[in-house]
């Protein structure tokens, strides 16, 4: 099957052409199946590069599509890749900020083409014009890094899922804080963030 052998990460189902999967293979394969699963076309390894958390993203134009590139050694370190012609093509202009060597998460506003958060291993980003600018949002403390482990975008409102705690803004990204009445208890983690 598809893989390669390998495990299988990361897999998105494009809520505009449900048909539509990517899928992402610990031996650096990315899939594409625009048929539900039933064939599979590898995406070039010049085009992206496959891995645990090669995480493909979905906005609310169909054409807009963003990405974690992982390509191996020595073909650089991990970045953000964006589409805006639905997957065909992967070289739209987007930056990635922070540790490039540490990429961790990447996560989208189902209701925006421009509004995404990046995680490196200690820092949270965010970006309001389709990657071109990040700013810094919030900085773990912790040496042993940070995990994101979700987000959910509600208007102005941001909740993001930590290992520090949940981080919420209400004014669209302007500032963030942590949210002591999320039910958490202190000294906890956050694993898996959804929300709707």
């Amino acid at each position: 099957g598809v893989g390669g052998g390998g495990a299988l990460f990361a897999p998105a189902i494009n809520p505009h052409q449900e048909r539509e999967i990517f899928l992402a293979s610990d031996m650096t394969g990315v899939y594409r199946s625009q048929d539900f699963g039933r064939s599979w076309t590898m995406l070039p390894f010049t085009t992206m590069e496959g891995g645990r958390r090669s995480f493909v993203r979905f906005t609310s134009d169909q054409r807009v599509l963003y990405a974690l590139n992982l390509p191996q050694p020595p073909l650089g370190p991990g970045h953000i890749i964006k589409s805006e012609d639905a997957g065909r093509t992967w070289d739209a202009p987007v930056t990635t900020p922070g540790d490039r060597a540490s990429v961790s998460q990447l996560l989208t506003d189902a209701d925006s083409s421009e509004r995404l958060l990046y995680a490196d291993a200690h820092r949270l980003y965010l970006s309001n014009n389709g990657g071109r600018t990040f700013s810094e949002v919030y900085a773990t403390p912790w040496s042993e890094g940070l995990a994101v482990a979700g987000a959910h975008f509600a208007g102005r409102d941001i909740y993001v899922g930590t290992s520090d705690g949940m981080l919420v803004s209400h004014d669209d990204g302007l500032h963030f804080e942590f949210e002591l009445s999320a039910g958490i208890p202190p000294g906890e983690s956050i694993v898996s963030l959804a929300a709707a």
